[in-house]
Order: structure tokens, then sequence, then C-alpha cells
């Protein structure tokens, strides 16, 4: 009636107050089996009253209680002195029933604010969380290898610090929480976010790096980076073949042939060191572009470096591995 595999509606009354209310028992031989020796115990020790939280049902939410055994063990080898009954949808300690997670999960993924999917089912956000990180570990797997590898910090609020134990004078012990993230995204392919990790040292990278297949690192020939030598350092360690290209953010030129054009850009951050910058071709086919002359258009793009790791100060003596960097777009500007 319920659609809860290994539970039975018993009776459904209405309060009052207009609540319903789905009383349920157990049907399912294997719930009384012990989770530490799999054995069927036969001994009862009580009763107990759960509340699960499930799906509508007919149209509207309903009370759910699950009025189950608790079970002694009688395995002299076994750990577990007692249990309560568990079933597929309701598993051992869990409020909510596994189907009503799914519910929640498959929500955001199609786009909807945790905070609205929270309120729409009655549950508080962290159980949605909960649920979307559960969905993630098993639909994300083990990233394809792509030849250019993108990576970029994401800064989420402000750092915080929380208690972590104690000092050994009894003092409380504080841990500063890092406000940034890592991301790392196929360039080329359509994988789009491959991983995401906490910091944006060169540690979690190498870490992250280190974690993936040798087929993976070894099909990496341009990593994409911020002007960050953090993220530099662990590219030279883990991936010491690939070759870098900077990301100095957006910039805007003219065609050095066009009346009043820009003949120089200099990059917006200066903490790149020396780096080769490649300056698209006027669109507009002007006398400097070979074409045919013509007033040069101001567009906008994401300026490019290929840096060279070949010495300490990446001088721009390293020949680029690509005839363009993947990164590098030309658009109008607005």
């Amino acid at each position: 009636m319920l659609g809860l595999e290994g539970l039975a509606v018993e009776r459904v009354v209405r309060t009052v107050l207009g609540v319903k209310i789905v009383q349920l028992v157990t049907d399912d031989p294997d719930a009384a089996r012990c989770p530490g020796c799999a054995m069927v115990s036969t001994s009862g020790k009580d009763w107990v009253l759960t509340r699960p939280r499930d799906l509508p049902c007919g149209g509207e939410f309903a009370v759910v209680q699950w009025r189950k055994r608790r079970w002694r063990c009688r395995t002299q080898d076994c750990p577990r002195g007692s249990f309560t009954e568990q079933v597929g949808q309701v598993p051992a300690g869990m409020r909510t029933t596994t189907r009503l997670r799914a519910a929640l999960a498959v929500a955001v993924e199609d786009g909807r604010d945790q905070s609205e999917v929270a309120a729409a089912h009655g549950v508080s956000w962290p159980t949605v969380q909960r649920a979307v990180v559960a969905l993630g570990a098993v639909e994300l797997v083990e990233p394809e290898p792509t030849t250019v590898l993108g990576m970029d910090e994401t800064r989420f609020g402000r750092p915080r610090w929380l208690p972590d134990g104690e000092q050994p004078d009894g003092r409380v012990r504080w841990v500063r929480t890092d406000p940034w993230e890592t991301g790392f995204v196929d360039i080329t392919g359509d994988q789009s976010l491959l991983g995401q990790v906490d910091g944006r040292t060169s540690a979690v990278v190498q870490a992250w790096l280190a974690a993936r297949t040798e087929e993976f690192r070894a099909r990496i020939e341009v990593v994409v980076i911020d002007p960050h030598a953090g993220y530099a350092a662990a590219v030279r360690a883990a991936l010491p073949d690939a070759a870098i290209a900077v990301e100095l953010g957006r910039t805007r030129a003219r065609c050095p042939g066009c009346p009043g054009s820009v003949s120089r850009v200099r990059p917006p951050n200066r903490t790149c060191v020396s780096p080769r910058i490649r300056l698209s071709t006027c669109l507009s086919r002007c006398s400097a572009a070979g074409g045919g002359g013509g007033p040069g258009g101001r567009y906008v793009r994401s300026a490019v470096a290929v840096a060279g790791h070949g010495d300490a100060g990446g001088a721009g003596e390293h020949d680029p591995v690509l005839g363009d960097p993947p990164a590098l777009v030309t658009e109008p500007a607005a």
C-alpha cells in the first residue's frame, strides 16, 4: 500500500487536527538478522517507535510510525548485545527513507535550490546536503584522460576558527578553515568539472593529481592555471612534461595597424614574470593582418601566456606546445 519494501501498513488514522498517521509493522523476516554476525534472532527485548520521514502519500505528507522490535543477539562471539530491526528503505539510525533521500538529491541535481527542496519536503538543509553528497559519491567516477587540464580557485565566504581538540595544558586548540577551494576542469573535452578539493596549496593539487591514474597524468600536455605560484609548483612536480598556460584575465586590445589602436597589452596581473602573450589578429582584416585595410574593431579576449618552466624566472624562452592555447577566446566587446 505504501510501497516501502519490508514494511506493511497496519492502519491509517487521521487526528482531529487533520494530520494523517500511517502506522507500519515489519514484514521482512531478515529484519531480525543481527548486523554483526548475520544470525537471525528469536529473543525479543523491547519495542521501539520510530517516525521516518517519507515522500508524500496520497497527495499529502503523512506522519509515518514504525513500531519495530529490538532483539537480543545470543551468539557468544558477536560483539552486538542487541539491535533494532532495519529494512532497505529505512536503515538503522536513519530518520528518512531511502527513496526520500534519493528524491532530494535528484531535485537538487535538476537545478532546484537546496533550501527550497528542504522546505518543500519538510526536512532540514543538512539532510538535503547529505543526500546530495551520497548521490555524488555514486555518480562521480574516475575522470577520463584529457590533454588540457584547467585549474582555478574559488572562495566561499570568510575563514572561520573552529575548535580542534585540546592543548596539552588543557586549553582549546583552534584551527583556521580555508575559504578557498580548487577546481579541476576538462578544457578541451566535454567532462566539465573533474574534481574539487579544499584549499589552493601546492600540496592539495599534487594530492589530487597523485590520486588519478598513470594514464590520466601521462595524457596531459598543457595545464591552464591562474598566476599562482602554488599551482605552478604543483604542476612542475607532478607533471614535469606538461606545459603551463597562465590565465591573465580579460584585457582589451586593438590591432596595431588600425587607427587609434593600442599597440601593446599589459598583463593585468603583474605576478606573472615575463610571459609570452599571444595577441589575436584583427578580425577586420586590416593591413597589419595582411588584409585589405579598414578600421580595426575593439575585441575582448582572455589573455593567455604560455610561460617557460625551464628556468626559475619563466622568461618566456620556452616555445608553446600548441599552435593556439586552448584557453584563448576572442569575442566582440560589448
